[in-house]
């Protein structure tokens, strides 16, 4: 998975000014990445940077909007709305001693961002029953298991 540079997060900079941060995730963000599960979608991402003890760091994420995924059934895009919070504590290094954040102290949170995403998500996005597109319909009536 690649990165997207607008979220990379300073966090000693977050966590001192004490506000919300607000990112917001668009087309670009997901062509940017090396996945094919979404195809697009806008979303808004608040989140607030917390110093911990030692150079750790809790990032809270409130992300709402809705992405654009293909249909199970008839293949064509659908819409599913987007609302997730949660947190993530940040490490300076990991249990391996890699070192997550970079020389200016920026965490990169699109991995993070775009899982929190995916878990939203139900296992089968299919349109609501009558929805997905006819000439797909007609195929999949046509179509008998034996």
């Amino acid at each position: 998975m690649g990165s997207y540079d607008l979220h990379k997060l300073k966090l000693e900079a977050l966590s001192m000014s004490g506000a919300d941060a607000t990112l917001t995730l668009d087309e670009a963000f997901f062509a940017s990445l090396e996945q094919e599960e979404i195809l697009g979608g806008l979303l808004a991402i608040n989140l607030i940077v917390q110093k911990r003890a030692g150079n750790a760091y809790e990032i809270n994420y409130a992300i709402n909007g809705h992405v654009d995924v293909n249909c199970d059934r008839c293949l064509h895009p659908l819409s599913y709305p987007i609302d997730f919070e949660g947190s993530i504590l940040v490490d300076a290094y990991d249990e391996d001693g890699y070192e997550l954040l970079d020389r200016e102290g920026s965490y990169d949170a699109t991995w993070d961002i775009y899982e929190a995403i995916l878990l939203e998500l139900p296992l089968q996005r299919c349109h609501e029953e009558g929805q997905c597109d006819p000439e797909q319909e007609l195929l999949l009536q046509s179509i008998t298991v034996e």
